[in-house]
């Protein structure tokens, strides 16, 4: 695998070469002459650092852009895996802290069914039980 990601990457140095090769014949025999073909030669020598430079500054920043969102998604795959994880667990030891964790447990548990009107009521019925005035929590059981 590796010698064909080579072999293209030679055969289009190769390719890019030759036509380069062949502009420069013809600038070479309709300009008249090696001077003008020189003088333009060296007018891009003179230039290519600065496209080096440019090219440079803009492939490291698609590059520091790639690596940044590359790097994002496997923090928020870790941070879904440990929620996950421990979502549940923790759920159950806040329920069993709750004594009226049975009168709202079916606004709790979505139902395909649904609508966003039914999502919007309730969670205006869990901020009005925030808001309301709570029974003493349990104890943390053991």
């Amino acid at each position: 695998m590796a010698d064909r990601h080579g072999r293209w990457q030679i055969t289009l140095a190769l390719s890019l070469t030759a036509v380069s090769a062949c502009l420069y014949y013809i600038q070479y025999r309709f300009a008249g002459g090696a001077e003008p073909v020189l003088q333009w030669l060296l007018g891009s020598l003179a230039f290519l650092p600065l496209q080096v430079l440019i090219l440079t500054l803009v492939v490291d920043r698609l590059l520091a852009r790639r690596e940044k969102l590359a790097m994002l998604k496997k923090l928020n795959m870790v941070i879904g895996v440990f929620f996950s994880e421990m979502a549940t667990r923790l759920l159950e030891m806040f329920s069993a802290l709750d004594r009226d964790v049975d009168a709202i447990r079916g606004d709790l548990v979505p139902r395909p069914e649904w609508t966003a009107r039914d999502y919007a009521r309730k969670a205006e019925r869990m901020r009005q039980l925030k808001a309301g005035s709570r029974s003493a929590p349990r104890t943390c059981p053991p």
